[in-house]
């Protein structure tokens, strides 16, 4: 059997300061591979975070255009919602922001939102957009799922 190293530094793992089923030699090296991968995922390689942001929003018009709705994107950058879609009555108002998975696999938003502002929240998890309504952290693939749990 070889010896296990860490996933971040390559240092081989000591089995008996960590568990069998350690990936890490420290909680320093496991926050560290988590935060690099979670830039990876999200970034744009190059780019500042602010035109990704704005490459996020422009994904959720997209796919609202494609589903029939009405999109009107905001030029305030403080607004309290990025973007306002409209189909026959239904009247949204959406927040956008990118989001990064973490080990567990649940969906992790970086800034503090206040939920009572928008009724959907569109989170980009490295190009794909998963939604959720408004004061439900349960996420929904697709937009219209979201809709009916408000």
């Amino acid at each position: 059997m070889g010896l296990k190293k860490c996933k971040q530094c390559d240092e081989v793992l000591i089995e008996k300061k960590q568990r069998n089923h350690s990936v890490w030699c420290s909680k320093t090296c496991r926050l560290r591979f988590d935060r690099t991968r979670r830039r990876e995922d999200n970034l744009i390689s190059g780019l500042p975070t602010a035109t990704t942001g704005a490459i996020h929003e422009l994904l959720v018009c997209t796919e609202l255009l494609r589903n029939g709705f009405y999109v009107y994107r905001s030029v305030s950058a403080n607004s309290p919602y990025d973007l306002i879609a409209i189909k026959e009555k239904l009247l949204l108002r959406i927040e956008v922001t990118t989001a990064y998975t973490i080990l567990s696999g649940k969906i992790m938003v970086s800034k503090k939102l206040d939920r009572e502002r928008f009724e959907i929240l569109a989170a980009v998890v490295a190009g794909e957009i998963v939604y959720f309504s408004d004061s439900k952290d349960i996420p929904h693939k697709d937009l219209y799922s979201a809709i009916r749990s408000i």
